[in-house]
């Protein structure tokens, strides 16, 4: 209550899997053609943020994955440990993995699905400051629109 939400952007994501996963070599892969693996996830609030996004994915696409919980201290620690049977879902990237040459990313086939982005921000805080914040933003989740393949959050 007493916040506003609007959206900034939409964009595709893509799959983090080991090599060895049998959903890597598939042609043209979709979400459910790693139905059956592992969605990792770490004891950490910033870590429990990313995975409710990427379970928040699956389920939207009728997938319930299993859970493996990881010891990690950094993204890294997702990717250098990564089994052919867990994955991690992110905002599309470079399909090379910097950390782990076994890891590959994976584009899905076209119309996968996107993640949302909002920006939430107090109603009852109007100002110069925090208007020019929002316009910034929105701004951002144009040029994104309008620059598909590169976008930044960066002005």
């Amino acid at each position: 209550e007493g916040m506003e939400c609007t959206l900034l952007m939409e964009y595709p994501y893509m799959v983090w899997a080991h090599k060895d996963n049998p959903a890597v070599s598939t042609s043209e892969a979709s979400l459910f053609d790693f139905a059956d693996c592992k969605l990792v996830n770490a004891y950490n609030k910033t870590y429990n943020a990313f995975y409710d996004a990427e379970l928040a994915v699956m389920e939207y696409n009728g997938i319930h994955p299993e859970t493996r919980i990881k010891d990690a201290e950094s993204m890294a620690d997702f990717f250098v440990t990564m089994q052919p049977d867990e994955i991690k879902i992110t905002s599309e990237a470079s399909i090379r993995c910097p950390y782990n040459p076994n890891v590959v990313g994976v584009h899905l086939v076209e119309g996968s699905g996107t993640f949302p982005t909002y920006l939430f921000y107090r109603k009852s805080a109007p100002g110069t400051v925090l208007d020019e914040f929002i316009q910034t933003c929105l701004a951002v989740g144009q040029r994104f629109a309008e620059q598909h393949e590169n976008y930044s959050f960066s002005v």
